[in-house]
């Protein structure tokens, strides 16, 4: 058994004895910057900390949730991370990626991740919700990288890497746009020439997130969808780029971005 195989499987143990056998869990959410008002909107059942899983790391930036809770959610049970670590703080994509391979381990078959992205056209403006259709990873590193076929093929295809049917039922519930996300390292935000070229390559929204997760899920079979919420303009097309103004245009806009996820989750797979 290969070393990651045993940390995953530790890590799910922990999940059963601490959530039961997950067997009615069958969504997962991944709470990004913005979207951290989820949790107190929902009646959580049971929470743990990051820190007590086996082999889970723990945000270094301050504001970024760091617990695992089940909650129900209009009569369906989900799985909630509320918050993940990232690559710019010194983590590794297998790091990164290491709680959602958990969470498939564990059972649950559908992840839905979000984030908080910089716009990078006219197109979008801050306080847009837009449905992830695509990706980009210009990160520069990949979380297959290195182990293979352990967990799945080794060349994935991408081609659907955010599940056509789920985008298709939330777009028609929510009437939300799509868009394709560019997932960076960071932590700087872009120069007006980055923001130009993100713009350029046929992206909507860039960030420092998701990537990494979705590819990590996709190899292990489980269907994907994605809300980028449009906290800001990517530098050069607005004067000043800051962490604050993320954390503050999340709780003007916390009603829709609740009413959101609502629908992504009513919208998630059940027949898997």
């Amino acid at each position: 058994m290969s070393e990651l195989i045993k940390r995953l499987d530790e890590s799910a143990s922990f999940l059963r004895s601490a959530f039961g056998d997950g067997s009615s869990i069958d969504c997962l959410v991944v709470l990004g910057s913005g979207f951290k008002e989820f949790v107190s909107s929902v009646t959580i059942s049971k929470e743990v900390s990051f820190n007590e899983v086996p082999h889970f790391c723990s945000p270094k930036v301050a504001g970024h949730g760091s617990s695992v809770a089940v909650a129900e959610v209009d009569g369906r049970q989900v799985m909630i991370y509320t918050g993940r670590v990232h690559m710019y703080e010194g983590y590794s994509a297998d790091q990164v990626c290491f709680p959602i391979r958990t969470a498939i381990r564990y059972g649950v078959r559908n992840v839905l991740v979000t984030n908080a992205a910089g716009g990078l056209h006219t197109g979008v403006k801050p306080g847009d919700i837009l449905v992830l259709q695509d990706q980009i990873n210009l990160t520069g590193d990949n979380c297959l990288r290195g182990n293979g076929s352990l967990l799945g093929p080794q060349f994935v295809d991408m081609i659907d890497c955010f599940d056509a049917k789920w985008r298709e039922v939330l777009i028609a519930k929510s009437c939300l746009k799509s868009g394709v996300y560019v997932g960076l390292m960071g932590p700087t935000y872009e120069t007006p020439a980055e923001t130009k070229f993100y713009g350029q390559s046929g992206a909507d929204v860039v960030g420092m997130s998701t990537v990494q997760e979705v590819i990590a899920a996709r190899q292990m079979g489980a269907s994907v969808a994605g809300l980028s919420f449009v906290t800001n303009l990517a530098g050069g097309l607005s004067s000043e780029v800051n962490h604050q103004e993320v954390i503050e245009i999340g709780k003007q806009r916390a009603p829709q971005l609740l009413e959101a996820l609502r629908t992504a989750i009513d919208a998630a797979p059940r027949d898997l």
